[in-house]
């Protein structure tokens, strides 16, 4: 097994979520299809955005800490015909146990839970491939505005249906756009 880090959700060919689970070691990426849902949650925790109540892999790792177990890693262990496989690998009384998941919802509770994620290695020689890791040049260029922050947190509260907290960043942005044309 080899670690690797959630280096981040993108969008390919305009519809499909892939996460990037990036090598520690080497330059390999491995994609990862997630559908929506899944890909929120582990965007959200990428970004460090809280919410007010739980969401559903907060609420696992509610449950498994309320039960005395605790999760150590997750494994993502197997590709059988262009499926991906996962384990949740946990301790509880002393005792070590695997759980099967799916790979999204794994490497989600995982950011929650703060652990390491693993791939096999023969996983990572099937699917990953070589991308070269971003230089600090690009990350520099790809830092978004301020307004573009908030124009992308606006239309993350509308397709959440938070109305409220729209409201508050579109007026945000009013004020911003209008103190840009007065400047």
């Amino acid at each position: 097994m080899m670690e690797v880090s959630v280096e981040r959700v993108v969008v390919y060919n305009n519809t499909d979520l892939i996460v990037l689970l990036r090598g520690s070691d080497d330059e390999r990426v491995l994609p990862i299809h997630v559908d929506q849902g899944q890909a929120h949650a582990i965007s959200l925790m990428l970004e460090g955005v809280a919410f007010p109540r739980p969401l559903t892999h907060d609420l696992m790792k509610t449950v498994i800490r309320e039960l005395g177990g605790q999760l150590v890693r997750v494994e993502i262990c197997d590709l059988i015909t262009g499926t991906f496989y996962a384990r949740l690998v946990f301790v509880r009384d002393g005792k070590e146990f695997n759980v099967d998941a799916r790979p999204s919802d794994a490497i989600a509770l995982a950011l929650r839970c703060e652990v390491s994620v693993f791939v096999d290695e023969a996983v990572m020689s099937e699917a990953g491939v070589v991308v070269p890791a971003d230089h600090e040049e690009d990350r520099k260029k790809k830092k978004l505005s301020p307004t573009e922050q908030i124009e992308q947190k606006l239309a993350s509260a509308i397709a959440e249906e938070r109305y409220e907290d729209a409201a508050v960043l579109r007026d945000e942005l009013k004020r911003l756009k209008e103190n840009k044309t007065s400047n």
